[in-house]
């Protein structure tokens, strides 16, 4: 017998023993109990599953879908069931019947087998099934009762809230009547002890009552204390009320509270009735003074029936149909209503208007239907604050007055930092952090595009697109902004009025059928302020009967501009107060320039010879400071003439000045500008509480006027001759003259305010000994107000783009290092090394070349310095002190602190290619005549710094950066891109020259010798190598198509930089700057 048919003749003689011993063993088995025990084993689990699933039929009818799913599943089982109950039914018999009854028994069950165990199989899914149907119904139910909870949670704390406040009133009048009570008995005493010494032998012990009453005051002392720990309790802020409080700022409501309310009944034609026009055509008796003081009901005109107050039946018709198409919009309509006007038609003055007026919110009402109805409004404002011109404004702004009104949207809108403010006290996070501008950019992204099911409708209100952004904003960035408008308004739920002057960039984005050229239909409202501006005058008497002219004539020739009326206006009041006859009135208003900037000129012209140039500096300097800030503090004003001195301020004493002293100046300065520049500027108050010091700012009255400054050519000539006006030095004095005559207290409040030129000085500081007093007057109010008012900065990478400088609260800033991030400090650098070479050997790894290498304005300016430093022995390969921040991350903190324990030093090389040539990574260079974006600059000009660099010791050949990819299913996976290959494919205009210096330290390097087949690295203290054959080669184009250039960090991010056999971790490197 061969081997195989041997192995096949045992394997059926092994099959035939197990049946006979299972059909023996069950037979005993099915003798003795009547079953087997495994199907003994499955009775039971069926009886238990049948008893299970009859108590699911007692359940209320099923509502949800995964209550529906688990109903039917109960029906199925008990089928399921009753027929494995039936099957093993025939596989049973009674104990201690015949022998052979069991061992039928036992064949036919090993026969069943297959079917028992498929019917089982099903049986078990069917268990798992309603076992995960019960997982989610449980699961359903503990969101519906968190979602209770959390209500009960809020509903608690406004129950709170009463409760302390009924506490607060009961102990302010209980301890306040008690102790009142006691004083009075204590005062009785000390009248007793005053009283000559006969007359109060009969009172008691006034010495002995006296000490009672103290130990009472002193026990009620001690409540009030105890009472004022509990009522502490009440001034704990609600999530909601903490990023409502993150949110605000405080001129953001600075442009809408400056407009001036429309006068009279000027634009209210707008929200009217349709039978209605908000035009005066009848000719209404007038009630004015005489020469004696007496009431006259005499109509303005003659006593013909006719009124002389027409209006041209075109221009009514186009206003009628301009208002019908508003109020249908406010009613029916979507997407973005414009209102476009020239310079000075009232643009502003009408958005006011439709924000304030009840009537818009009632045609709202229509097209919210059931819904609730949300409103907020923005005005840009060019000569403000950066809060006011530009998106991050716009963000607040909307954020604050939605949230604000209604507060249960803020859990969706900002989920995460809701989820931690509910977790932790504001003691214990730093609130400011969670709201850096990607925050915010990112929660208004998620507020308009919210589900349209959402039960709620938004009406937005944004004036003023036109003054979105500084005096650099061209047509792409208004396009852009016009484009994000209509992006937002395709959400069925929001819809936007604007207002802007007619760009062309406005007008092709905003469709033409949902538009109102302003100038085009305020004739009827110009006349109607002209008339009520000559009626309300107190010489009105003297030219009743000719005005109609007057006013017909500023209609005509002001085509549709109200600054234009309101100043020719102005003008012939303050001549018929000269009492000039209405023939010079009419003269006048004939030769008045027609164009705007035209009447500007003629104002110009009435400056008087003596004043002029004091007029023309105080406009210049205005002018191009609110290019930059709108913190002109009217203060200047009073150094205006000081500037002469070539070492103001510097020579002062550093003394604040008193309240005194300001409010005369305020003074001095009020009369100035009135008297100097004829109302082009204006001197307003600041709301905040900075004090007084920085209370007045100064700012022109109307942005044309701004406009008209910077384009006159009388202005531009004395510019060229007095180029000192203007110059950087100037405004420099001016900031240092703020510092030096400033408490260190109210410094310490308004550090925002303070040397806020900064984006001047990059035009280069020439006077030697300014520089110093940078230093010197810092670091006097550094050491004199109650924390550091300028305190250290960090450099902090969070991640791919996001690097950010963050404060260290306990540490007082190097000024050399300040004055490194500001100005052009080549020259004071190398006086500096004459005088004090160890000066410039830096504090402990501090290094003045990193610091450099971060300018906060102008790059130019910090490849001087840089160049500077490396000339005077500064090299890349200096070691500098690091550290991680991981719990900054954690917390999002927006402060960091020193001395740390797992500071290390790493060379300045490697923390410039994490912080700076990070960004060359997903940034590409602008082809040759294409449009070039800031950050497009910002690139250019670090590949002009890695040039400099590398020239004086840079690791350019042994430079990698390891990047890494998020997945889905697994870990990151990781890619590696050389700094040489990083060159070659974006290419920057210094390329060749890189490379040269790369192949020159490659052609005496030891890494030479094993390039190309594959780098290996050894860190020094680890001993791990780097082989980047073992990662997946980089490209820079995989950033644009995964996600683009301006979201790449979503997909990609940097995880290390090597260099010289040193790898640096990227995330949560934190390094000092200042």
């Amino acid at each position: 017998m061969d081997p195989i048919t041997a192995v096949g003749f045992a394997a059926s003689i092994l099959t035939f023993i197990d049946f006979s011993y299972k059909v023996v063993t069950g037979t005993a088995e099915v003798f003795q109990s009547g079953s087997t025990s495994k199907n003994t084993h499955l009775s039971e689990i069926i009886g238990d599953l049948k008893n299970a699933s009859e108590k699911l039929k007692d359940w209320p009818t099923p509502k949800s879908d995964h209550e529906k799913a688990l109903h039917q599943l109960s029906v199925s089982c008990q089928e399921l069931a009753q027929r494995l109950v039936n099957l093993l039914a025939r596989l049973s018999t009674t104990p201690g019947k015949s022998k052979w009854m069991s061992v039928r028994v036992v064949l036919r069950g090993m026969r069943k087998d297959g079917e028992v165990e498929e019917l089982e199989n099903t049986l078990d899914k069917y268990r798992s099934q309603i076992i995960l149907r019960l997982i989610q119904i449980v699961s359903d139910q503990q969101l519906q009762l968190q979602i209770e909870l959390c209500d009960f949670r809020t509903q608690s704390r406004k129950d709170a809230a009463s409760t302390l406040d009924e506490l607060e009133f009961l102990r302010n009048g209980l301890l306040g009547a008690v102790e009142s009570g006691l004083q009075d008995i204590k005062q009785q005493g000390k009248m007793l002890l005053s009283m000559p010494e006969g007359d109060n032998q009969s009172a008691p012990g006034p010495l002995t009552t006296s000490a009672n009453l103290d130990n009472q005051l002193a026990h009620i002392d001690e409540l009030r204390e105890s009472l004022d720990q509990i009522l502490a309790m009440k001034d704990t802020p609600t999530p909601e009320m903490r990023i409502l409080q993150q949110l605000w700022v405080d001129d953001m409501y600075a442009r809408e509270d400056k407009i001036q309310k429309a006068d009279g009944e000027t634009f209210q034609w707008i929200l009217e009735n349709s039978d209605k026009d908000g035009v005066d055509t009848k000719s209404e008796p007038l009630e004015t003074e005489d020469a004696e003081g007496n009431q006259s009901d005499e109509k303005p005109s003659s006593s013909n029936s006719q009124s002389p107050w027409y209006v041209d039946s075109e221009i009514q018709k186009l206003r009628e149909n301009k208002r019908s198409i508003l109020q249908d919009w406010l009613k029916h309509g979507s997407n973005v209503f414009h209102i476009s006007g020239k310079a000075g038609s009232g643009k502003s003055t009408l958005m006011k208007l439709i924000v304030d007026d009840q009537r818009t919110y009632d045609f709202l009402r229509d097209w919210a239907g059931g819904k609730e109805l949300i409103t907020a409004q923005f005005f840009f404002w060019r000569a403000g604050s950066d809060v006011q011109r530009s998106r991050q404004g716009l963000y607040r702004c909307l954020l604050f007055e939605i949230l604000k009104e209604c507060p249960h949207l803020i859990r969706k809108v900002f989920p995460g930092t809701y989820k931690i403010f509910e977790r932790k006290s504001r003691a214990n996070t730093i609130d400011q952090s969670f709201f850096r501008p990607e925050h915010i950019a990112t929660a208004f992204q998620t507020l308009v595009s919210l589900s349209p099911t959402f039960d709620h409708r938004m009406c937005l209100f944004v004036d003023g697109l036109d003054e979105y952004g500084d005096d650099t904003v061209d047509s792409y960035e208004y396009e852009n902004l016009a484009k994000s408008l209509a992006i937002w308004t395709k959400n069925d739920h929001i819809k936007i009025l604007c207002s802007s002057r007619p760009h062309r960039e406005f007008l092709d984005t905003f469709t033409e059928d949902l538009r109102i050229h302003l100038h085009e239909v305020n004739a009827p409202d110009i006349q109607l302020f002209s008339r009520q501006m000559f009626e309300k005058d107190d010489q009105f008497l003297s030219i009743k009967d000719q005005y109609v002219d007057l006013v017909k004539n500023i209609v005509s020739y002001s085509a549709g501009v109200f600054l234009w009326a309101r100043l020719v206006v102005r003008s012939l009041i303050a001549s018929i107060h000269r009492r000039d006859p209405v023939d010079s009135l009419k003269a006048q208003l004939e030769v008045a320039p027609k164009d705007l900037n035209k009447l500007y000129e003629r104002f110009f012209d009435s400056i008087s010879k003596p004043d002029q140039e004091r007029a023309f500096r105080l406009l210049l300097l205005v002018a191009h400071k609110n290019n930059y800030s709108n913190q002109f503090n009217a203060l200047f004003l009073s150094w205006l003439d000081r500037l002469h001195e070539p070492k103001f301020p510097t020579t002062c004493e550093i003394k604040p000045y008193t309240d005194q002293e300001i409010q005369k100046k305020h003074e001095d300065v009020q009369r100035q500008i009135a008297g100097l520049t004829h109302g082009l500027l204006e001197m307003r108050v600041i709301t905040h509480r900075y004090g007084l010091f920085f209370s007045r700012s100064i700012q022109f009255f109307h942005r044309s006027a701004r406009d008209f400054v910077l384009q006159n050519s009388q202005l531009q000539k004395f510019q060229t001759e007095h180029p000192e006006t203007i110059s950087p030095d100037t405004y420099l004095r001016l900031d240092l003259a703020e510092l030096w005559f400033a408490s260190s207290a109210v410094v310490e409040k308004s550090r925002g305010y303070c040397m806020s030129s900064g984006k001047i000085y990059y035009r280069g500081v020439s006077a030697p000994e300014l520089l110093p007093a940078v230093a010197k007057i810092r670091a006097h109010h550094n050491s004199n107000a109650s924390q550091y008012v300028f305190p250290a900065e960090e450099i902090y990478f969070e991640r791919l783009p996001f690097r950010r400088n963050i404060s260290v609260p306990g540490l007082p800033e190097s000024t050399l290092h300040y004055i490194l991030t500001i100005f052009d400090a080549s020259g004071y650098i190398q006086v500096l090394a004459a005088d004090r070479p160890q000066l410039l050997e830096g504090q402990k790894g501090f290094s003045y070349l990193l610091t450099a290498c971060f300018p906060q304005y102008s790059f130019n300016r910090c490849l001087a310095n840089v160049r500077c430093l490396l000339q005077l022995g500064m090299s890349p390969r200096d070691l500098v002190t690091v550290h991680y921040e991981p719990e900054l991350s954690a917390r999002d903190g927006a402060q960091s602190h020193m001395g740390h324990k797992s500071d290390s030093c790493i060379p300045l090389w490697s923390c410039f290619l994490v912080l700076r040539m990070a960004s060359c990574l997903m940034h590409s260079i602008p082809s040759p005549g294409k449009r070039s974006s800031k950050a497009h600059e910002h690139v250019l000009w670090i590949w002009d710094l890695a040039l400099l660099l590398l020239e004086h010791g840079g690791y350019g050949s042994s430079s990698f950066f390891l990047l890494s990819k998020k997945t889905n299913n697994s870990g990151p996976v990781y890619y590696v891109i050389s700094l040489r290959e990083l060159i070659r494919q974006r290419r920057p205009q210094n390329e060749e020259a890189l490379i040269q210096l790369i192949d020159k330290e490659e052609s005496g390097s030891f890494w030479t010798s094993i390039w190309p087949k594959w780098y290996k690295v050894r860190e020094a203290k680890t001993e791990t190598t780097f082989d980047p054959s073992q990662y997946e080669p980089f490209h820079v184009s995989m950033f644009e198509e995964n996600t683009g250039d301006r979201f790449a960090s979503e997909t990609f991010d940097l995880y290390s930089v090597w260099s010289a056999g040193c790898e640096t971790k990227a995330k949560y490197l934190t390094v000092r700057c200042t």
